[in-house]
């Protein structure tokens, strides 16, 4: 076909009008590129999660860790990464889980602390559900708790689709040792209540280990006016105690109360909570955080709640049933004490 000659004018305007079809093409594949996020931010319910979220692992042994996917639509390809901490877990292999079919690798960085895989199907239809895509394996080279974390969860829709970027739900590895080999013994100690007859129903616990990492030990007492509280197999260590009991000024990790378990010592000094913490959590971010100290919003809160009876009322410090003038008396008497101050001399 031949080519018509066009005027000099003519040539000019449709030089300006492809240079213009040019710009508007460009700007339209600008916004398509702000578009794909958002929708793959509308796909919100697509996650990745850590499995188990809180494993555990003998040290020298190894230990599975699966990616698990949850919420996934038509999917093709993946690109993860995972951090965690190589001076306590070590990297060694992986496995595509059952999730993708027919995958190849695409990309493989492994570094000291940090893994990243990206991979597809070849030739197969998308996918869609729940599964595991990936399966890693760590071995645990010393005591402690590494981090399990997503830093990277992308997704390739089949086709021509937007890229997914799925929520990332982290985990931990715990690295132990092997507690076949270690001595244990029964555990116990008085937990008590102030302006409460009744002993039962105070959780205590005890944390990790800080030689061997095993743990953590918990229990909730008894009504006994002897030994109230009994932990069992509890291996020979040293171990933060905490307490939790609603309504109470409690022992908190941050306290540094330090249970030192051995067969000449194992037994738990007695103790008797404070109470009158009628705001004993508050929410911080959308977690509720322990308050430990009682002041004008306890106050408070027993006034708003004053003559009521149930169950769950908070301002029922002395868990009589009936919010009243003994729940008034007992936190006017514990006013401005903080439970660092009032358990500042006892050792567990």
């Amino acid at each position: 076909m031949n080519e018509i000659a066009l005027p000099g004018a003519l040539r000019i305007t449709r030089f300006l009008f492809k240079r213009s079809l040019v710009c508007v093409l460009s700007a339209a594949l600008c916004i398509l590129a702000l578009v794909h996020p958002l929708a793959a931010a509308a796909q919100g319910e697509t996650t990745l999660s850590v499995s188990p979220a809180e494993a555990s692992v003998i040290l020298t042994n190894t230990r599975t860790i699966s990616l698990y996917l949850a919420g996934g639509v038509n999917l093709n390809a993946f690109d993860v990464a995972v951090r965690y901490d190589p001076s306590l877990v070590d990297y060694e292999s992986y496995a595509f889980g059952g999730y993708f079919s027919n995958l190849a690798q695409v990309y493989l960085r492994d570094d000291p602390g940090y893994f990243r895989l990206a991979a597809t199907q070849l030739a197969t239809p998308g996918v869609s559900g729940d599964g595991v895509v990936l399966n890693l394996v760590f071995r645990g080279t010393s005591r402690g708790i590494s981090p399990i974390i997503i830093e990277m969860a992308d997704f390739a829709v089949y086709g021509d689709g937007p890229l997914v970027h799925a929520t990332a739900e982290h985990g931990t590895l715990r690295v132990h040792d092997n507690p076949a080999a270690l001595p244990k013994y029964t555990v116990s100690g008085l937990f008590s209540l102030q302006g409460r007859a009744d002993t039962s129903g105070i959780p205590v616990s005890l944390g990790y280990g800080q030689t061997h990492w095993l743990g953590p030990y918990a229990g909730v007492s008894v009504n006994l006016s002897s030994a109230n509280l009994t932990l069992t197999d509890v291996v020979e260590d040293s171990y933060t105690l905490t307490t939790a009991m609603p309504r109470c000024l409690n022992i908190s990790a941050e306290m540094g109360k330090i249970l030192a378990v051995s067969a000449s010592h194992n037994a738990i000094a007695p103790l008797t909570l404070r109470c009158g913490n009628a705001v004993w959590q508050e929410e911080a971010g959308g977690e509720w955080a322990a308050n430990n100290v009682i002041d004008v919003a306890d106050i408070s809160l027993i006034g708003l709640q004053y003559m009521q009876s149930g169950p769950d009322l908070d301002g029922d410090v002395n868990f009589s049933g009936r919010v009243d003038i003994f729940d008034l008396a007992l936190a006017a008497g514990n006013y401005d004490l903080t439970a660092e101050i009032v358990y500042a001399g006892w050792t567990p």
